[in-house]
């Protein structure tokens, strides 16, 4: 049973990856279409990263309430965990800001946020590979 709560955990957290790199691709894709779709697609976005919170944190809470303790995390994993935890406040915080003003933002400005938010969740993919590997 353990297993499987690790494994559905794993799952949302692999959905959420995907998201969050995938919809501002999609956004950045559409830009030059119709701009109209920012704040949707954003709003999106940000569902997208609390996904990643939500299920982030559902690792330690599993780890906590099913085995009692917080796995020891240390050296390049502990490292990898931060800037994973660094990469997703970054990219909801920016999400929230893009989708609060999506309004006002001009197609240049959309372009750059949009490629900043790829940029930010292409970091704790990449982490993630440490993570794993060193925990």
């Amino acid at each position: 049973m353990t297993d499987l709560i690790y494994a559905l955990i794993q799952l949302g957290h692999n959905f959420g990856a995907l998201a969050v790199t995938g919809i501002p691709v999609a956004a950045l894709a559409r830009e030059g279409v119709d701009g109209r779709y920012s704040r949707r697609l954003m709003l999106w976005l940000v569902a997208a990263w609390a996904l990643q919170v939500a299920s982030g944190s559902g690792f330690a809470l599993a780890s906590w309430t099913l085995k009692g303790a917080l796995p020891e995390v240390e050296g390049i994993a502990l490292v990898a965990l931060s800037v994973k935890i660094g990469a997703t406040v970054i990219g909801l915080g920016t999400a929230i800001v893009v989708a609060a003003r999506a309004g006002r933002w001009t197609a240049p400005g959309r372009r750059t946020m949009y490629q900043f938010e790829i940029v930010v969740a292409l970091v704790p993919l990449a982490a993630a590979a440490f993570l794993r590997w060193y925990l």
